[in-house]
């Protein structure tokens, strides 16, 4: 249920169902739940106040606190709250503990944030900028030069759509269609690359590092980037004496 209202564009979802919150990840989906205990309309009814006063302040994702809220104020004994209380505590611990993948509802498409990253690599001195492609003519990794102090340095900097494919599928995110997986995948895995970029180019814009520093591990030796050179080896040439 959660994931056909998140996918058809809604961001709340009342419900008498009590069982969701076992079932579902909700944090995993963009979509506020409320959760009337009993199922009885004069549950719903005396508590309409407060559905509204939370709605009022509460944002996507807060599902389980908006739940607790609800519950907090029906008609149920101060046992029965307390255990609930406790429950919820338990829940949310589990919860922190699986947060959902950075990104994973994107809808921005994979060639438009490449040429973001592009256009974020160019205003910082990138030359010869090249986008490699699956064979589905997907984007899966970017190539370019950079002129510094120490001569010209090349870069590979690769998109490791395959594992958030594998993640989005491990959290159930599409899992009926798997080419709409595939695809989101994409999307996702260079949103997140291009976030990243991005973060490190404000560091690099406030003199705190250098971009040879952030690229490091990607600058090109011969085929290998450095960082695969030095795994090839088992990080042995790092390792003292």
């Amino acid at each position: 249920m959660l994931e056909a209202a998140a996918s058809d564009g809604y961001d709340l979802v009342i419900t008498c169902d009590q069982g969701i919150s076992n079932e579902q990840n909700l944090n995993r989906y963009y979509v506020t739940l409320i959760t009337i205990m009993g199922g009885d309309w004069t549950i719903i009814r005396e508590n309409i106040d407060v559905i509204r006063r939370s709605l009022e302040t509460a944002s996507r994702g807060e599902a389980n606190r908006m739940q607790m809220i609800a519950e907090a104020r029906a008609s149920v004994s101060p046992n029965t709250r307390a255990a609930k209380s406790s429950q919820y505590l338990d829940f949310m611990k589990q919860e922190r503990d699986t947060m959902p993948l950075l990104n994973y509802s994107t809808k921005v498409p994979a060639e438009q944030t490449v040429m973001e990253i592009t256009r974020l690599l160019v205003k910082h001195g990138a030359t010869d900028i090249i986008t490699s492609y699956g064979e589905e003519g997907e984007p899966r990794g970017l190539k370019w030069r950079l002129t510094t102090p120490h001569g010209p340095l090349a870069f590979a900097l690769p998109c490791n759509v395959p594992q958030v494919f594998h993640l989005l599928t491990q959290d159930r995110i599409h899992v009926r269609d798997v080419e709409a997986r595939r695809k989101q995948a994409t999307r996702v895995a260079w949103r997140i690359l291009k976030d990243w970029i991005e973060a490190q180019l404000a560091l690099l814009d406030t003199g705190m590092v250098e971009l040879e520093e952030i690229f490091l591990p990607y600058m090109l030796q011969g085929d290998q980037t450095l960082y695969q050179a030095l795994q090839a080896g088992n990080f042995k040439a790092l390792q003292s004496g």
